[in-house]
């Protein structure tokens, strides 16, 4: 699975926009490799930027959903920042929308990478998120996510970059 023609499109195609600075969405259902894929694009191509990963918060009080945002807002403030919301399947139509509208404000000056992740069974198909990121790659599943050595898998830092 790991060296799968949709796979090798998924990895080189999240290079790309990785490597561009591209805010990227990583779409696939759980367990296929959408952590593993950004932190080896990380590791291979981060360029000492420091990696940051967050989950949608675990209440809807608003002293959480406004702490959430503020850090989102900060994290993506600092150039040298490459920010992973995880889970962004998991947001309520109303954070989702402060959070579009946060990111709405923020471009142009937002300086850090952004990388949204969600599986695709959970988001609607006209998800306002989706058009905030100037990639978007659907993640097949890979063995090597759940643990698992798969003779010739790839990951970014074997594929060579694009010219």
């Amino acid at each position: 699975m790991g060296s799968s023609p949709h796979w090798l499109r998924a990895v080189a195609d999240s290079q790309a926009a990785f490597v561009a600075g591209t805010s990227l969405h990583l779409l696939g259902e759980a367990g296929v490799g959408k952590r593993a894929l950004v932190e080896a694009l990380h590791r291979a191509h981060g360029g000492g930027r420091r990696l940051e990963m967050t989950q949608p918060p675990l209440s809807d009080a608003p002293a959480a959903t406004e702490g959430w945002l503020h850090d989102i807002g900060e994290l993506l403030a600092v150039p040298s920042n490459v920010l992973v919301l995880r889970d962004v399947h998991l947001l309520g139509d109303q954070l989702r929308q402060r959070l579009r509208n946060l990111l709405t404000h923020l471009d142009g000056t937002a300086t850090g990478q952004l990388v949204l992740t969600s599986q695709p069974s959970m988001v609607g198909t006209d998800d306002q998120l989706d058009q905030l990121c100037g990639a978007l790659v659907e993640v097949p599943p890979c063995a090597i996510a759940r643990g698992h050595r798969v003779p010739g898998a790839v990951l970014p830092a074997q594929v060579p970059a694009e010219r």
